[in-house]
């Protein structure tokens, strides 16, 4: 687990994706489960409301607002604000919410798995 409360929060989804393919952030079974559906639907996240993701992921708001801080984000709405701009702006090469996610754990090797 990643502890970031002393640095700078994420800014990217992109930075977030990083950290998780190099194992630099470890979430919980519910919180991992939010990540995933965000990850694939990130429009869920840009446009939704704290409860409408945890309802949408059936979990707690406690849940998703705990992911929040593990993530790397100063809380939900600074979450919420990169997922839009994450979906204004994608990084090269990457069309939001189009990838594939791969199995547990977060890992590129799942992802090569993936693409055999």
């Amino acid at each position: 687990m990643s502890s970031r409360s002393h640095a700078e929060p994420l800014q990217s989804v992109h930075e977030l994706k990083q950290r998780i393919v190099r194992r630099q952030l470890v979430f919980t079974g519910p919180q991992e489960q939010v990540m995933r559906m965000v990850l694939h639907c990130p429009a869920a996240l840009a446009f939704g409301t704290l409860q409408s993701v945890a309802r949408l992921c059936g979990v707690s708001a406690g849940t998703v607002s705990r992911l929040s801080v593990r993530a790397g984000y100063r809380g939900f709405g600074d979450m919420r604000l990169a997922f839009r701009r994450h979906l204004q702006h994608p990084a090269p090469g990457e069309l939001p919410g189009s990838k594939r996610l791969p199995g547990r754990p977060f890992s590129d090797d799942a992802d090569r798995r993936d693409n055999r």
